[in-house]
């Protein structure tokens, strides 16, 4: 972020979704094979989503 390297590839013990949005903006030419902190990120967003159209899906049932 802010034109410094990234130096940090791990993955985190809790991850927020705007940590989250924030990971995949600053590791964006990270692969995801390479960086655990980019896979977890985009494990937790997808959830996120699917969890939220399966509510959205109840909602009009």
């Amino acid at each position: 972020m802010l034109g410094l390297p990234i130096e940090n590839h791990e993955a985190v013990g809790i991850m927020t979704l705007s940590y989250a949005r924030d990971v995949l903006r600053v590791h964006a030419c990270c692969t995801l094979l390479v960086c655990a902190k980019k896979r977890q990120a985009t494990a937790l967003l997808n959830a996120a989503h699917r969890a939220a159209a399966e509510a959205w899906g109840r909602r009009f049932a």
